[in-house]
């Protein structure tokens, strides 16, 4: 059985009849094999046409798609991506997000553990490619994908959750390198702290805590040590919703 089927097209392709006709083609296979099985495109390439032709051709080839796809009864969700933005993070964490049929439960625990914890921010990674799962924050939980449409905090980076993905993903190659195994990572800097640390198998949290919870240089951080406790005692918790999938 197939889960999720992920086409990519070329916006730039010279075949395009061809590429639908070859998608045409998966959908028959997947309606009759995996009939209740996701589909995702993503149309690739996008920052090779121009800016003010980017929702249009984008909405006209999803229009086509989706008038193809009818017979099959397949709900298509579709992304405008490029390598030089971060549309692909935002697509592959949507998808990451649809594997997860208990998101909701996870979202409310993540924004009780934020509550209990006083975070400022706290950040639910995907642990193999450390894709953002779900998110708290200013005291409401959403996915990646939800908060890129909403409103957010004009302070805050829209795309740091794209730049810390990457360093992290960095970071772990160089433990990797030294045969080490990445398991805590704690930051701080002049506006938060940073903590970082396995919460379930397949999950990595990050906690990040306003400035007053910081510790003076060279004092125990005692705010640090408080945070990663709390990790390791929900881990159980979030385990638990974890494997009710």
């Amino acid at each position: 059985m197939v889960e999720v089927l992920i086409h990519v097209f070329d916006v730039e392709s010279k075949e395009v009849t061809k590429d639908i006709e070859t998608f045409i083609r998966c959908l028959r296979y997947l309606r009759e094999f995996s009939p209740d099985a996701k589909v995702f495109v993503l149309l690739h390439k996008m920052d090779l046409v121009r800016a003010e032709r980017r929702d249009e051709v984008f909405n006209a080839t999803m229009r086509t798609l989706r008038d193809q796809a009818k017979p099959f009864e397949f709900s298509l969700t579709g992304f405008a991506t490029s390598i030089w933005d971060e549309s692909l993070y935002k697509a592959w964490s949507s998808i990451v997000c649809s594997l997860i049929p208990n998101m909701a439960t996870f979202q409310k625990h993540l924004e009780s553990f934020a509550d209990i914890s006083e975070a400022q921010e706290v950040v639910l990674f995907e642990r193999t490619t450390f894709l953002v799962i779900s998110h708290v924050s200013g005291g409401q939980a959403s996915t990646f994908v939800s908060s890129i449409k909403s409103k957010t905090d004009p302070k805050l980076d829209p795309k740091r959750f794209e730049k810390i993905s990457n360093i992290i993903k960095t970071y772990k190659q160089s433990c990797s390198k030294m045969r080490s195994q990445f398991q805590t990572v704690s930051l701080h800097g002049l506006n938060c702290s940073a903590y970082i640390d396995t919460l379930t198998p397949n999950t990595f949290i990050m906690v990040v805590m306003p400035p007053a919870g910081r510790a003076p240089a060279g004092a125990n951080d005692i705010d640090g040590n408080t945070i990663i406790a709390n990790i390791r005692a929900s881990r159980t918790w979030f385990q638990t919703i974890e494997e009710s999938n």
